[in-house]
């Protein structure tokens, strides 16, 4: 047999999993994988074949250290008295060497992006632990970025973080002194870059309320989606201008510089794959549909369900109650991939998105209905079974019992 398998960020975490052990096992002879297995995953081999060209819309040479990072996975300490890393893809031997030979290119601070210099401003500030614009410098003046730039660049940070912030409401000055409003204070509680907080404000404050598919989009039009991967997004295009002339999604913001209309139709598919999900259409259907993995599924999922969140504290302080109201449903539908009638449901241990269609398909509407029906009148639904219908009529009487005494 083969024993070959593939491995990448779109495969479920389970998947992986079975994939990562049968190679230490050594059921698996070879395993194909994207660099994330060698940058994330402490799995060595006899071989390592680097592939030396990535795909970013055309084939980019690797880095010297991304290359380091990769061969470093060859030899088994256990098995192997040595590792063996090939050099694959290069168009000359000279090329091969310098991979070899050649010393990693130098490190490079994240605080030289504005996201960076925004948010470590406003915690900086939130916390306490500078309460003056000296203070500010001071520590900046500490970080590899000004270490490589020197003092002026700190200097510039700050201005730069300074007056975001403090056009934004996030921040008040009194004479020298810094402090968060309570505004910046959520904003900061709840990690989020400002310019996020920015772009949901700024946008919701134009309307009274919006749909699912609104909200989704404008929380994927902000600068901490843009860290999740989508990919063939321009052939929503046609549909992206019809639903924004029916009011369904929010325009692009037209003063955000780092948000093109490429940009917006990213965000409208990471918002109609959102929306899908909460309308509880089939996985598979979601993923086979838009081209997807499950591990990529579940990364939109996890920081959808983090940034409705989000973005409902941020509308509360803002004075936005009912967008507020609306964006902690919506998290919540989110984060089980149902439509609102079985939030109660899913708060049982055991019952996801499958289960509890299928309990209120049938007439258990309720936490208090499952916890009153007898096990055996669920035990043959599709997706139970005695054991499970047990343990889940169990679960909702604890919960029920709970509930009471609260």
């Amino acid at each position: 047999s083969r024993r070959l398998a593939y491995h990448h960020a779109g495969l479920s975490l389970a998947s992986r999993k079975i994939i990562e052990k049968g190679f230490r096992n050594r059921i698996l002879r070879a395993v194909v994988a994207t660099p994330t297995l060698a940058a994330g995953i402490n799995l060595p081999a006899r071989r390592v074949v680097v592939y030396t060209r990535r795909f970013e819309g055309f084939l980019k040479p690797i880095t010297v250290a991304e290359f380091k990072q990769m061969a470093g996975r060859a030899g088994r300490p256990q098995y192997d008295p040595y590792g063996e890393a090939i050099v694959a893809g290069v168009s000359s031997e000279e090329e091969g060497w310098a991979y070899v030979l050649g010393r990693p290119e130098p490190v490079k601070s994240a605080l030289l992006q504005d996201r960076a210099v925004r948010i470590s401003t406003l915690a900086l500030i939130a916390s306490g632990d500078a309460r003056t614009p000296e203070d500010l410098v001071n520590i900046f003046e500490k970080t590899l970025a000004c270490f490589m730039r020197g003092r002026k660049l700190s200097i510039n940070m700050v201005r730069y973080g300074l007056r975001l912030l403090r056009d934004e409401g996030m921040i008040e000055e009194s004479g020298s002194l810094l402090r968060a409003t309570k505004l910046g204070a959520t904003v900061s509680r709840m990690y989020i870059d400002p310019l996020t907080a920015v772009i949901i404000l700024n946008d919701l404050r134009k309307i009274i309320t919006a749909k699912p598919l609104y909200y989704l989009t404008l929380i994927a039009l902000t600068p901490d989606f843009g860290r999740v991967r989508v990919t063939n997004y321009r052939v929503y295009s046609t549909e992206a201008r019809s639903s924004l002339t029916m009011g369904l999604i929010p325009e692009p913001p037209e003063d955000v510089e780092e948000i093109g209309y490429y940009d917006w139709l990213r965000a409208y598919k990471i918002g109609k794959i959102l929306n899908e999900w909460i309308e509880e259409v089939p996985e598979d259907e979601i993923l086979s549909r838009h081209g997807i993995g499950s591990g990529d599924l579940r990364v939109l999922v996890e920081t959808g369900e983090w940034l409705t969140y989000a973005a409902s504290k941020v509308c509360d302080v803002a004075g936005l109650k009912e967008h507020s109201r609306r964006l902690e449903v919506l998290s919540a539908r989110v984060s089980h991939g149902i439509k609102e009638e079985l939030l109660d449901l899913v708060r049982v241990r055991g019952i996801g998105r499958v289960r509890a269609r299928v309990l209120y398909d049938h007439g258990i509407k309720t936490v208090e209905e499952l916890a009153s029906t007898d096990p055996s009148k669920i035990a043959n639904l599709k997706s139970f079974g005695p054991k499970i219908a047990n343990n889940i009529v169990e679960e909702a009487r604890k919960l029920v019992e709970f509930t009471k005494r609260v």
